[in-house]
């Protein structure tokens, strides 16, 4: 849109002057006055001292009526220049999007898929219907606090709110939601971080207009915000991520609504602020607080500006306002602004520090010795000894250095050619006892766009500070989001998911700098060099994306902490079918694993089995009977109800080991173990779940594992330790020796043949 020429003034509109006044055409509403903190920045914003025009003379705007009022107060942006940025920011984001949900869904269109730890925020939406906080007790595994005898969840009840109306009228989809839920948090995560971006966008470069170039870098541009630290989400529908992106996406949500209620103040705009910034803290405590001291720091300058009677002054083009007009001002500062906004803060302060109350006895933090993985599993003495919360500020050096690190990625000669740091984070403080060093990247190696912008945007933000207003506008949003992200570092655990705590601050940076940058290139860059900064930017852009598809594979697929055998398998698979795959080793069948090697391949016997070393251990990638492990297929409907039926019985000289399935009343199946007869045995029972049709079961008795156990897929139907020695003198399908509470035969069990095929391809 070309806009009307209009009347030129010979100075530069500042704080108060009648080019502020127009910028806010129709946001004097509910009884507030508009004053220098209330305008829309336009005009004089251009970060080379010119016009908001964009190459007209400094202090040139348009002044035309009917031009402005077409602009939305609250973003700067008429209809037509919105629709169009919309078109560019979702054609950039929507293959971005299907990525994610390809990735999140493992490479299957599975919306409705079971993982581990995926149902806990169903568990919780069940107990609030029911009346309850506490969940029952063994549903969440050692995730839960045991207190006064009762297990608490400590994530925010937020994911489990949204599913309230689905639980309601159904049981059909518990345990199946968490993928759906996440996809739908980052549909969100894109439309708010769109809609901060038209705020930040005026906030910069005034009612500049948006040119066709402009349009087409926003594509990249929602490239760039979405390929970032959410996008590792992806690779687990579990209940650590669920929680984290909904925590991002309400975050930026709120930050978006604060930098709105920052240009057009009002009573509602600061109620959706304060709504979205609740949903943020109850979804995640820590990326909530970044928006909540944003809404601070933009409302104490509000409210300083009004103090000083500059709101009044901006409305009288004859001068200083009357005393009796500068002390009404100063009347609202304390009746109705801080009040608004010491209520602003306190709901949603409030409301997180209660239900913390109420569910885990304390206001504040975590109580880490009441967690179940503390008071059964043990191995944190040293952590708890020293800081009961798990938080502390000995770690700082080694979180901060992992998460701001520029070279957190490492290059390998085969198959994915890049993954994490091999060695895992470095323990900077050697005295600083961490809870666990998990695989981990760095903000700027999984955002490296968003970083070098944010950098400069900094830098751009505090030299511009004192000759433009928006400078101000900007530094709530800034120091806020950083404020939020800080306390991350604090945290006795390093995780690549943790990254999403500092995301918040490189977005609101990055916004700002291509805003910046946009301007300038616009304004003075050369084409000469113009071209080849372009260029630079969509490398960049591109590796990001590239870092982290591969680092949520790579952590999908083999180096988180519960990976199914068969996805690994996959991996494996690409593994050897591409360019630069390594030589297996080769054991005997009576041979103990070597040492690992990160990465590498070990053959056990003549195929028996195949193993991937992951850091310090040795995973399965396909292994058969020769080294311990069973599968079978049943149909699961043809289970008689409440008699335990055989499925595998394992014998030697000294042990008999049996396995046995048993169908509830309510449909679920149970898979049992009936340890031997030396140890005098009782049936140690699985956890019901829902099976149905045919089902393959998986039994692991493999002793170069370090844990034993009996799976549908990633799902562990019984723990227990099946005692053996990995090699039986006989293994009977469906059968069963003369034992109490199982059948002596079930008809309907089959053994599933092994064919190791990707074995046989990596020996060649």
């Amino acid at each position: 849109m070309v806009p009307p020429s209009g009347r030129t003034g010979g100075r530069r509109p500042g704080p108060g002057g009648p080019d502020d006044r127009h910028a806010t055409t129709g946001t004097g509403r509910g009884g507030e006055r508009d004053g220098p903190d209330d305008v829309g920045d336009h005009g004089g914003d251009g970060g080379d001292g010119r016009g908001g025009r964009g190459g007209r003379g400094d202090g040139e705007r348009d002044t035309d009526a009917g031009y402005l009022r077409e602009r939305d107060p609250r973003d700067g942006l008429t209809r037509a220049e919105r629709r169009g940025l919309r078109l560019a920011w979702w054609s950039g984001a929507v293959p971005v999007l299907a990525l994610y949900a390809w990735v999140l869904m493992a490479g299957r269109w599975a919306p409705l898929q079971r993982q581990y730890f995926d149902d806990f925020f169903d568990i919780q939406a069940r107990a609030f219907l029911n009346g309850r906080l506490e969940v029952p007790d063994g549903s969440v595994g050692f995730e839960g606090f045991l207190i006064d005898g009762k297990t608490y969840l400590y994530f925010g009840p937020v994911p489990s709110l949204i599913r309230l109306p689905v639980l309601a009228v159904t049981d059909r989809f518990d345990g199946r939601l968490t993928t759906l839920s996440m996809l739908v948090a980052t549909v969100l995560l894109a439309a708010a971080a769109f809609r901060l971006a038209c705020v930040v966008r005026t906030m910069v470069r005034g009612d500049e207009p948006v040119g066709r170039r402009e349009r087409r870098a926003w594509a990249g541009l929602a490239v760039a915000v979405l390929a970032a630290p959410p996008f590792f989400l992806a690779s687990g529908a579990i209940v650590y991520h669920e929680a984290t992106i909904w925590g991002v996406a309400l975050s930026v949500a709120a930050l978006d609504a604060v930098a709105r209620w920052q240009r057009a103040p009002s009573g509602w705009r600061l109620v959706g602020a304060t709504a979205l910034i609740t949903g943020a803290v109850l979804s995640r405590q820590t990326l909530g607080l970044g928006p909540l001291c944003a809404l601070g720091l933009a409302g104490l300058t509000l409210a300083l500006a009004r103090w000083r009677g500059g709101a009044t002054n901006a409305e009288r083009p004859g001068g200083a306002a009357p005393d009796d007009d500068r002390e009404g001002d100063r009347r609202r500062v304390l009746t109705r602004l801080l009040p608004a906004l010491a209520l602003a803060g306190f709901v949603p302060l409030f409301l997180s520090s209660y239900l913390n109350y109420a569910k885990l006895d304390q206001w504040f933090g975590l109580p880490m010795d009441r967690q179940i993985q503390s008071l059964w599993t043990g191995g944190r003495e040293e952590v708890l000894a020293a800081h009961p919360n798990f938080m502390g500020t000995e770690y700082v050096t080694t979180t901060a250095l992992q998460y701001l690190r520029p070279d957190a990625v490492d290059l390998r000669s085969d198959f994915p050619y890049l993954d994490f740091p091999r060695t895992g984070p470095t323990l900077v403080d050697e005295d600083a006892a961490f809870d666990a060093l998990d695989w981990s990247s760095s903000i700027p190696a999984s955002a490296p766009a968003l970083t070098a912008v944010t950098l400069a945007a900094v830098v751009w933000t505090v030299r511009t500070r004192r000759r433009r207003a928006f400078a101000d506008r900007l530094s709530p949003l800034l120091v806020g989001s950083l404020a939020g992200g800080v306390s991350v570092l604090l945290f006795a655990y390093v995780a690549n998911r943790y990254l999403n705590d500092l995301y918040p601050f490189v977005l609101v940076g990055g916004l700002v700098g291509f805003m910046a940058a946009g301007q300038a290139a616009r304004a003075r860059w050369r084409p000469a060099l113009r071209g080849p900064l372009v260029g630079a930017a969509g490398m960049l852009v591109l590796a990001g994306l590239l870092v982290n598809l591969v680092l949520a594979l790579e952590y999908q697929r083999e180096r988180g902490p519960v990976v199914p055998e068969a996805w690994r398998a996959e991996w494996a698979r690409w593994r050897v079918d591409m360019p630069g795959a390594r030589e297996p080793l080769r054991v005997a069948l009576d041979e103990r694993l070597p040492p690992v090697a990160d990465g590498g391949l070990a053959v056990v016997g003549d195929c028996g089995g195949l193993y991937v070393g992951v850091r310090d251990r040795w995973l399965g990638v396909e292994r058969g009977p020769d080294v311990g492990v069973y599968e079978v297929r049943l149909d699961v409907d043809a289970l008689p109800v409440g008699d335990r039926v055989p499925l595998l019985t394992f014998r030697d000289d000294e042990h008999t080991t049996v396995l046995g399935a048993v169908r509830l009343d309510d449909g679920d199946v149970r898979v049992d173990v009936l340890p031997p007869e030396w140890t005098e045995p009782e049936w140690v029972l699985g956890s019901p779940v829902p099976l149905d049709g045919t089902v393959t079961l998986r039994a692991s008795t493999d002793p170069r594992q370090l844990t034993a156990s009996i799976q549908h897929g990633s799902t562990v139907l019984n723990p227990a330790q099946l005692g053996a020695p990995g090699r039986w003198d006989e293994v009977l399908v469906g059968q069963a020796p003369d034992r109490e509470g199982v059948r002596a035969a079930f008809p309907g069990v089959e053994p599933v043949p092994f064919e190791p095929g990707l074995c046989e391809d990596a020996v060649g």
